[in-house]
């Protein structure tokens, strides 16, 4: 019930004296947050969580789908642009400035430089697994302003289980999520096997 002297919970022993529609309400003494559903008659649930309400450390608009916009192809194109090519910028920086020879732009003289290759790819999941999955970012999104969520409750972070799912397709299904876009679709392929969406902050 609305949070108002003449409402009580059922907990509380108060009767509710002004006559309300059926539906779900904030009870004076449940945790913040929180609605039961009322019948018209009395509270036929025990609180539950308003997930209209809910607000996010980090995720500062409310109320999910409604006030999420979905990013465009070409936004994400430059964040993927970013992404993609920031671990590599970052990695042969530090190598070049700490001493260490650079290899060739060529496949054959990359096939032993597995040093090289497995701190590009760390730099990748850092960026790409671990900030994505918990806070919802990664350098070239929060440069290009967007944010990636739980495409089922958009005031959340899509968790890094997800993070890797999309993580992993990424780059494999990259011409069906381009043909997705082409039809007007703002969700890759990635995107929907993992559950997510990438939205403007």
């Amino acid at each position: 019930m609305p949070c108002d002297p003449h409402f009580g919970s059922p907990a509380s022993g108060k009767e509710v004296d002004v006559a309300l529609p059926a539906g779900w309400y904030p009870v004076n003494g449940d945790p913040a947050g929180t609605q039961r559903y009322w019948d018209g008659d009395t509270f036929t649930t025990g609180p539950k969580v308003d997930v209209n309400a809910r607000t996010r450390s980090g995720f500062a608009k409310p109320n999910s789908a409604s006030k999420w916009r979905m990013a465009g192809p070409m936004a994400r194109l430059a964040a993927a642009i970013i992404d993609y090519g920031a671990p590599v910028i970052v990695v042969l920086g530090i190598a070049s400035g700490s001493g260490t020879s650079i290899p060739a732009m060529e496949l054959e003289a990359w096939t032993n430089e597995s040093g090289l290759l497995a701190a590009i790819l760390a730099c990748y999941i850092i960026n790409q697994v671990v900030l994505v999955g918990l806070f919802g970012v990664s350098l070239g999104r929060i440069l290009v302003g967007l944010r990636v969520v739980n495409a089922r409750d958009r005031d959340r972070p899509p968790g890094l289980f997800r993070a890797l799912i999309r993580a992993v397709l990424q780059l494999p299904t990259l011409a069906l999520t381009a043909l997705l876009f082409a039809l007007g679709k703002r969700q890759g392929v990635h995107d929907l096997a993992a559950g997510t969406a990438v939205v403007y902050v």
